[in-house]
């Protein structure tokens, strides 16, 4: 081995994770925006014809309501992250709605920044401003003009779409239920992987995480007609090899969803990409520094982590909350205070219990 190789291996080996977040002070808000271009102008307004041609170059024009900023006069408060090795898991556990969505906001901030520069983000929207919060100034200097229509005074603003949480959510909260049924080797990955022996490909039903527990999955299998409201969307794994077939010829559903995991992590990543660069240590070395671009960035990154073994986590089997494992012995099951709180409640029973026949002896 030469000398430039010895060295590649060691800042290939060595890595820091560098990422800082911001969420607003007075907390953020669903707000019913109005669309408009850059200029201000609203799509509403726009002929059909026009408004065609920019959904067929970019997106379909979103539906409200959209997450805006309580006050946006307020300095940020910045934190890290990933100091929580569990924060992609705890999103996927959060219920879809507006509410939990706000809640998250509030605590963690946007998914992406808006503010940025993102290709695939282009949506600016007119938010309505009272006259007596108008600062001239203040809008001037963070590059918002305040338009007048129709007596009422807005400001462009760039805000998320509930139906863009909903979607990313959706995709984190599937991708993060397969790499834990693959961890517990759940039968029902049969059920939501499909191996077509004709045309050599595997599918796959991609399902919303809270319908998992209401699928009929042996039915699912073997009944072409069978069709839960469930929000299953069909996928396929792309690339795959002969890892997917055991010993005895067998599809091994586990090998593909982990497979089909990653095909999806690396997608996203290419969405929502990370920075690497360099800097150098106190002795001279170099170290690989990983910064990603956006919270959602952040949290592929660390179900990317997870599923390479670098984040260990599981659940406790009384509250179902997640744990980091980092510290723990293999054998860990349960939080001390649910434990506790399980001896305790077996405890009560038992003693209403021996009361009730005492009380039944007695009659």
């Amino acid at each position: 081995m030469q000398q430039g190789d010895s060295i590649m291996i060691k800042t290939t080996q060595k890595y820091e994770l560098s990422f800082e977040w911001r969420r607003v002070a007075a907390g953020y808000k669903w707000e019913g925006c109005e669309p408009c271009d850059l200029w201000g102008e609203p799509f509403s307004n726009w002929k059909e014809d026009r408004r065609r041609e920019f959904e067929e170059m970019f997106q379909t024009i979103p539906d409200g309501p959209y997450l805006t900023e309580v006050s946006p006069r307020l300095m940020p408060i910045i934190w890290k992250p990933l100091t929580n090795p569990l924060l992609f898991a705890q999103f996927a556990d959060i219920r879809p709605d507006v509410e939990s969505f706000l809640r998250w906001a509030n605590e963690h901030g946007r998914l992406i920044d808006v503010e940025g520069k993102l290709d695939n983000y282009v949506f600016i929207f007119l938010q309505y401003t009272p006259l007596d919060e108008i600062d001239a100034d203040f809008q001037r200097n963070r590059g918002l003009c305040v338009i007048e229509r129709n007596g009422r005074h807005y400001h462009r603003v760039k805000a998320d779409p509930l139906g863009f949480w909903i979607q990313e959510y959706r995709q984190l909260s599937f991708d993060v239920m397969l790499w834990e049924l693959v961890s517990d080797n759940d039968p029902r990955l049969n059920g939501i992987l499909e191996w077509n022996e004709k045309a050599k490909r595997i599918y796959v039903n991609k399902i919303w995480k809270e319908a998992l527990d209401e699928i009929d999955f042996e039915r699912f299998e073997k009944d072409t007609t069978y069709n839960p409201i469930c929000g299953a969307v069909r996928d396929r794994i792309y690339d795959f090899d002969s890892q997917i077939l055991t010993k005895s010829g067998k599809f091994d559903y586990a090998k593909a969803a982990s497979i089909y995991v990653q095909q999806e992590i690396t997608c996203k990543l290419e969405e929502y990409p990370l920075k690497i660069s360099f800097k150098t240590d106190e002795d001279g070395s170099l170290c690989k520094v990983i910064q990603p671009t956006s919270l959602l960035s952040a949290m592929w990154y660390q179900l990317y982590l997870a599923q390479t073994g670098d984040i260990k986590l599981r659940r406790c089997s009384l509250c179902g909350k997640w744990e980091n494992m980092n510290g723990h012995r293999s054998t860990w099951s349960k939080h001390a205070n649910c434990a506790n709180y399980g001896r305790v409640k077996r405890a009560r029973h038992k003693k209403k219990e021996e009361e009730s026949i005492i009380r039944k002896t007695c009659l």
